[in-house]
């Protein structure tokens, strides 16, 4: 069960993370749970302080990082979901954006596309790096790995 006292601690983190990830979040919870889930998300974040609105939410705008946490903690917490659960959820994001499915299908091969994944990272994330460890289409299984640190230019 996620606390205040757990909130205020993970109000310490640093960094930002663009609304577009909320959007897909708020997404997958309404397609899953529908509109009252979404309500039943925003109303228990209000309790703990953190109040998201994911209605109002811009895509570009830069949110804090700690934001993001406390509303996976939540979701995760609320709709009882598994660490399974939380993959689909990750799965399910790029469905809702119909030009990275467009893209995807028929202009980049998966290869490509994971490839750049880390440049990816940087437009969402502005902190930490995305490193892409191993691509094996044959046994369709990919690792990736976040570095907690940006190499300096």
């Amino acid at each position: 069960m996620l606390t205040q006292e757990k909130v205020n601690q993970i109000k310490e983190i640093k960094g930002k993370v663009r609304g577009a990830v909320f959007q897909t979040d708020a997404s997958y919870i309404q397609s899953r749970f529908g509109p009252d889930g979404i309500e039943l998300l925003s109303s228990r974040l209000r309790e703990l302080s953190c109040p998201i609105e994911y209605g109002n939410i811009k895509a570009m705008e830069w949110l804090p990082l700690w934001q993001r946490v406390v509303s996976m903690l939540l979701i995760k917490d609320l709709f009882q979901l598994s660490d399974e659960d939380i993959k689909e959820m990750g799965i399910a994001a790029p469905r809702t954006l119909f030009i990275v499915k467009l893209l995807v299908k028929f202009f980049i091969s998966l290869e490509s596309a994971l490839g750049r994944s880390p440049d990816y990272w940087v437009k969402h994330y502005n902190v930490g790096e995305l490193e892409v460890v191993k691509i094996d289409e044959k046994e369709r299984r990919i690792i990736v790995r976040r570095i907690k640190s940006r190499k300096k230019l």
